[in-house]
């Protein structure tokens, strides 16, 4: 599935800087890479961190090990499923230690989205992540990443009760407006935490 860029949450971001902060010098990066792993992220984030500089990092992985692992349709064993969940953990908090010691004055992670209905249409296949493995990885974002020194941007509670809305017949890629709220929620804890908006260039990672 082919990504839709200009709707796709970084460039959302990109012009909530723009018309909120006109002319100085906000940039968003977007460094997410399609179908990456979240192993493979920790792997490329240094030389990201090394080539933007970044004042601030964004980070949201682990979608597609839990979809092999805890996909509704992939039919793993449970245990399989289960070291997925602590390997996800645990490498969100590595890349939140890498961002940090590659300059980073601020991290923020997002949890994870909850599963939308898959829709049988042409052109999508099913990737739902079954929604107790979502629940166990955002616990666990909530719970030991603060102590990394990032923020929590709870976006999961957003897209409860409006799942068809925001995500498409895939159950798992975002529509635009899902993206929307993707951007806003992390604009928000962006203005929240850093003091006086200064100039931050963000690398986005999925």
């Amino acid at each position: 599935m082919l990504v839709d860029t200009p709707n796709a949450y970084p460039t959302q971001l990109q012009s909530s800087f723009d018309a909120t902060y006109p002319n100085q010098g906000v940039t968003v990066v977007n460094q997410g890479f399609g179908g990456e792993f979240v192993e493979k992220a920790v792997q490329r984030l240094p030389s990201v961190m090394a080539a933007e500089r970044p004042g601030a990092v964004l980070l949201i992985s682990g979608y597609n090990n839990l979809l092999v692992d805890c996909g509704v349709s992939s039919g793993s064993p449970s245990s399989r499923c289960s070291d997925t969940i602590e390997l996800v953990a645990g490498k969100l908090r590595e890349c939140v230690r890498i961002a940090r010691q590659g300059g980073a004055a601020f991290v923020f992670v997002g949890t994870l989205t909850p599963p939308g209905p898959f829709v049988p249409t042409p052109g999508y296949v099913d990737r739902r992540i079954d929604p107790n493995a979502i629940t166990r990885v955002n616990s666990r974002i909530r719970s030991q990443v603060p102590g990394e020194g990032a923020v929590v941007v709870d976006v999961y509670p957003l897209f409860l009760g409006h799942e068809a809305e925001f995500t498409s017949p895939d159950g798992l890629h975002l529509f635009a407006p899902g993206n929307r709220v993707l951007a806003d929620a992390f604009f928000s804890a962006i203005r929240n935490t850093v003091p006086q908006t200064p100039t931050l260039a963000s690398g986005a990672h999925q």
